[in-house]
């Protein structure tokens, strides 16, 4: 995730998976998902009841996966990210999602979200959350606020109950 997925990007371009988000809540023929399986250098596929899966070989094994379960997948690891800075439990997240976000890819991403673990969702739209954020943030003010994936969406997860502003 992150730098890391950066880094195996030009060793192992096969098995390293990104922008996927233009798969949530799309079926495999949507324009969009065609336009995305040109430009990445993993397989996406099509699966029995017409969704798009990314297709991945592991251990000389072929496995596919959904969009939504790419997406918890992050969420996963970005809940145990903040929930280590923080000390403790976190159960809110607020996610920002382009404005050209259907309603299907909203409920995809939803169902990602709760699958994670995460029990109180906001999605809010990219310029929302730019007008909501601090004007200066620290390291420390950072590591409160919890973990944020430098990709397109942004996944922001905070607590609530600490940063009601958000």
């Amino acid at each position: 995730m992150g730098k890391n997925a950066k880094a195996t990007l030009a060793t192992a371009p096969n098995a390293t998976i990104y922008h996927f988000r233009s798969l949530l809540g799309r079926k495999f023929d949507h324009a969009d998902v065609q336009t995305l399986k040109s430009q990445v250098t993993y397989s996406i596929m099509k699966t029995s009841d017409g969704e798009p899966a990314v297709q991945l070989t592991v251990s000389k094994q072929k496995i596919a996966f959904s969009p939504q379960q790419l997406s918890t997948m992050v969420f996963q690891r970005l809940k145990a990210t903040a929930e280590a800075v923080l000390s403790r439990r976190v159960r809110a997240v607020t996610v920002t999602v382009p404005a050209s976000f259907d309603d299907a890819q909203r409920a995809a991403l939803t169902e990602a979200i709760r699958a994670s673990g995460f029990s109180t969702i906001e999605l809010i739209v990219d310029g929302v959350a730019a007008a909501r954020a601090p004007p200066t943030v620290s390291a420390a003010e950072r590591a409160a606020y919890g973990a944020t994936l430098a990709a397109n969406p942004t996944y922001n997860v905070a607590d609530h109950q600490q940063h009601d502003e958000l």
